[in-house]
């Protein structure tokens, strides 16, 4: 079966436990079993995925320069755009993968992509909270 859905590794986990008839509690993931089945449309899973990557950047690689600090970054991936942010850094990516499938055109300076670029931002610092444990349940108004 080929399945072109965007997914994750968080997917495993709630997958894993969706087999085994184990109730995962709250997780990010969600099972890939409806795919894995036949029950479901398997080019579609997540409408994206991020994940952030640590000590990724370092532009004095093999330029004889001392490494500077270690650089984290952040990709945001949709069924269209790839999106990476280094943070603490000027630079980034992105890339329309409907018209440059191969990621050749960078279009993080291009000035017709800012407002692009400036809607992806959002959205993966959106997801940025909505990955996170909600925690215990609120029961005062604050």
């Amino acid at each position: 079966m080929n399945a072109d859905g965007l997914v994750e590794l968080t997917d495993l986990a709630p997958t894993l436990c969706d087999i085994a008839g184990i109730d995962p509690g709250w997780t990010h993931g969600q099972s890939l079993l409806p795919i894995l089945t036949g029950n479901v449309d398997p080019d579609h899973h997540h409408d994206y995925v991020r994940c952030a990557f640590y000590d990724v950047l370092d532009t004095n690689v093999n330029a004889g320069r001392p490494s500077p600090p270690p650089s984290y970054g952040t990709m945001y991936r949709t069924d269209r755009h790839k999106f990476c942010v280094y943070h603490g850094n000027p630079y980034g990516e992105i890339y329309d993968l409907r018209v440059d499938p191969d990621k050749h055109d960078n279009l993080w300076e291009d000035a017709g992509s800012q407002s692009l670029k400036s809607d992806l931002l959002k959205a993966s610092f959106d997801d940025s909270i909505t990955i996170h444990d909600p925690g215990s349940t609120r029961i005062g108004r604050f």
